[in-house]
């Protein structure tokens, strides 16, 4: 096949990949995407023009050129009312009279080129065989002009100004981006048309343009509308992700929520039930432990106005409650300890293995293996009357305020 023919041929097959990817895209998402359901239709109906040009040029005979002709005008005329729809809606300028109006001038155009061919072309006299520059032969019409063609031609006008008029509209409102994208496509479209009137007029002996005009606008608006879903696709992912997280937290909290509350439960229930506060206060050790997953539960109060210690009752993953053990310490001794009674707050210790604290509360500590301890003060009528000690053997592990 000839350079020419070939080159026609890909033209056609891009514009109609293009269309069908876009009419895909436009169907296949929420609603009706009318901006890719145009855009998809005008490259289609492209795609559909270049391939019946193709047919009218190498037609041998007239009836075969005058049949690919019809074909052909339905193509270019629906091409230009897919674009002037497409236009409108993607820059958002959509004066409806003048749409109207372009849209009823290209369906008038259509209906005339497709009732008879004289009457767009006038008398025809047949086809002439034209030599390219490089030697490829494509046959031409040889008729008479007819008013039809100054009406396509003065219509053809007039939407370039309306393809322009929208772009510089979207421009001003400070949509720059899509302006030019727009801007560029329409620009290299009309210097096809300018072209194609230098060769026409003999100041240029070359090939017409005119079928090549619409490529670079289908081009250039298919990579940024495809940008513009592959990026509206990354960010609905993201907030997808960031939702799933989010529940996912408020799913943690809740969680969390509903075993704090049946801790509480649990423990109220045992101390409305349990007469001994001793017993009592084993199983209220038990239910702390397994709510923060501790290794150790001690509760501990002062032992004497000496302010010494000892652990009144407490509860051990793995060898179960623990009596009255009395630490041979003192408050000042264990400033931790001082301070959680003293100030009525609770406090996070974590690395408690390398804590300055007194001798036997080091070898405590060590024996146990304890990492992480959370202390909290029992508090009665505003004072501290002993403390809740909460230990792990986690290395690291943080208690949170909650």
């Amino acid at each position: 096949m000839d350079p020419f023919a070939i080159s026609l041929a890909i033209v056609s097959g891009i514009c109609l990949g293009t269309g069908l990817l876009h009419l895909l895209l436009g169907l296949r998402r929420q609603g009706t995407d009318m901006k890719h359901l145009t855009f998809g239709l005008f490259a289609v109906a492209y795609g559909g023009a270049v391939l019946t040009g193709l047919l009218m040029y190498r037609a041998a005979a007239l009836p075969h050129y005058l049949t690919a002709d019809r074909w052909s005008g339905v193509f270019v005329a629906a091409t230009h009312i897919f674009l002037i729809w497409f236009v409108a809606i993607y820059t958002d300028v959509q004066p409806l009279p003048v749409l109207g109006l372009l849209t009823a001038l290209f369906a008038t155009l259509m209906a005339a080129h497709v009732s008879r061919s004289t009457l767009i072309h006038g008398e025809i006299m047949g086809i002439t065989l034209v030599t390219l520059p490089w030697g490829e032969q494509i046959a031409f019409l040889d008729a008479a002009e007819s008013t039809w063609e100054l009406v396509f031609f003065f219509t053809q006008l007039l939407t370039i100004a309306f393809l322009f008029y929208a772009c510089i509209r979207q421009f001003r409102r400070g949509e720059r981006g899509e302006a030019l994208t727009l801007g560029i496509g329409l620009f290299l479209f009309v210097a096809t048309i300018v072209f194609d009137f230098l060769v026409e007029s003999g100041a240029v002996d070359f090939v017409l343009a005119s079928d090549f005009g619409f490529l670079p606008l289908a081009i250039v608006m298919s990579i940024k509308l495809s940008n513009d879903v592959l990026r509206t696709e990354e960010e609905l992912a993201r907030y997808r992700r960031e939702l799933e997280a989010t529940v996912e937290q408020r799913t943690s909290q809740l969680q969390g929520a509903n075993r704090d509350l049946a801790t509480l439960n649990r423990i109220v229930q045992t101390l409305a039930s349990v007469t001994e506060l001793p017993a009592a206060l084993e199983q209220v050790s038990e239910a702390v432990a397994e709510q923060f997953s501790a290794q150790y539960v001690y509760i501990v109060l002062p032992s004497a106005p000496e302010a010494g210690l000892q652990v009144t009752v407490g509860y051990q993953q793995g060898s179960g409650p623990v009596g009255a053990t009395p630490l041979p310490v003192s408050l000042t001794e264990t400033p931790y300890f001082d301070r959680v009674l003293g100030q009525a707050e609770s406090l996070s210790l974590s690395d408690v293995q390398s804590l300055p604290v007194a001798a036997p509360m080091r070898e405590f500590v060590a024996r146990q293996g304890i990492e992480s301890a959370m202390l909290v003060p029992l508090v009665v009528r505003g004072s501290a009357i002993g403390l809740l000690a909460v230990a792990t053997d986690e290395s690291g592990r943080v208690f949170t305020p909650d």
